[in-house]
């Protein structure tokens, strides 16, 4: 699942054109000071062109596409009657599915970071702080796993795969609009 899925026309257009903007967004901005200032440039900046704002989004929308693809896959592919029948549990197809949402998620962080590293390595001289990686790596993507283990439960307990998006999409909408913050929710 996990082969079919990185082989899928959208997903490796989508994840490359990712890597791409995100080396490019920060070619263009590392080094960027006020006139009369004086920057140079670390991991932290060259990581806070992309980590705040192209991950989270462009990743949560990925989710949802490697979650719907990979729920209604055998559906699709007119299998899930026979894996219906088959001996296989619920659990271990659930879980499976997480597992292979899980490494396609690492793979997308992984190269969102490299694109980072070699655009930093490109534009400035300073060494790569390998734990500022780790630690950015790790804000964004406990959030994007979660939101991974929501949609792929929201899909499984859902019939529809329509309901489930709209579902999703209100999720989405929830979290990425400013209600919370105003409510007082903050995670």
């Amino acid at each position: 699942n996990t082969r079919q899925l990185m082989l899928h026309p959208g997903s490796w257009l989508s994840v490359l054109g990712l890597a791409a903007l995100a080396f490019s967004e920060v070619v263009s901005g590392v080094d960027y000071a006020e006139v009369m200032s004086v920057l140079n440039p670390t991991s932290r900046d060259a990581l806070n062109q992309v980590m705040w704002d192209l991950v989270p989004r462009f990743g949560a929308l990925l989710v949802v596409f490697w979650s719907t693809k990979l729920s209604w896959l055998n559906k699709s592919c007119q299998m899930h009657e026979l894996i219906a029948s088959s001996a296989v549990s619920g659990r271990v197809l659930l879980f499976s599915q997480f597992i292979c949402l899980t490494v396609l998620l690492l793979v997308f962080m992984a190269l969102m970071l490299s694109a980072v590293m070699v655009a930093q390595l490109f534009v400035t001289s300073a060494p790569l702080q390998w734990s500022e990686y780790l630690l950015q790596a790790g804000y964004q993507w406990v959030p994007l796993w979660l939101l991974m283990l929501l949609c792929v439960s929201l899909h499984s307990l859902c019939r529809n795969a329509l309901l489930a998006l709209v579902l999703i999409a209100l999720v989405l909408a929830l979290h990425m609009s400013p209600l919370p913050a105003m409510a007082g929710l903050e995670h």
